[in-house]
């Protein structure tokens, strides 16, 4: 008797955790995919009106909103009033502008591989974030780092 009590305890306990994971899901879901506000979706609209398929996102500050333009994948950020803060462009390491090229080629890291980029837009500035893989490291230890780069091919560490 006390061990069928105890396995119906048990079962009980699971069910209950279960059940708060199926909630904590359903929320988390509803947030990453809920509508923004429509002065955020207006902002969104007003810098990219080609665009109609989108994703929102309600961060601790502001809204992400990705979405793609000529087949990039992007993400737009805006602050709690709507005010667009940057825009991060993903794409791949060919298509890098040709003077970021030219000035990895002519520097320490000539030879490695660019593996990915992102161009951050923001109001003020364009900046490239390259990661470069230095395809010769065979010990796996600091095969990989990322340049900081103007599209006039200064880049630099920081």
């Amino acid at each position: 008797m006390v061990l069928i009590l105890h396995q119906k305890l048990k079962r009980k306990k699971k069910m209950k955790k279960m059940s708060f994971i199926a909630v904590l899901l359903v929320c988390l879901t509803a947030n990453i995919f809920a509508q923004a506000p429509d002065y955020i979706e207006s902002s969104f609209h007003y810098k990219y009106p080609q665009i109609s398929k989108e994703r929102f996102e309600h961060l601790k500050v502001g809204y992400a909103i990705t979405f793609k333009d000529y087949g990039e994948r992007r993400k737009a950020y805006f602050d709690e009033s709507g005010n667009w803060l940057r825009t991060e462009t993903y794409m791949d390491g060919q298509y890098v502008p040709a003077a970021i090229k030219a000035s990895i080629s002519n520097s320490k890291y000539n030879g490695w591989d660019i593996e990915d980029a992102r161009l951050i837009e923001t109001p003020t500035s364009k900046i490239y974030t390259v990661g470069l893989d230095d395809k010769y490291d065979i010990t796996g230890v600091g095969g990989y780092h990322y340049l900081y780069c103007t599209s006039s091919g200064n880049c630099n560490d920081k």
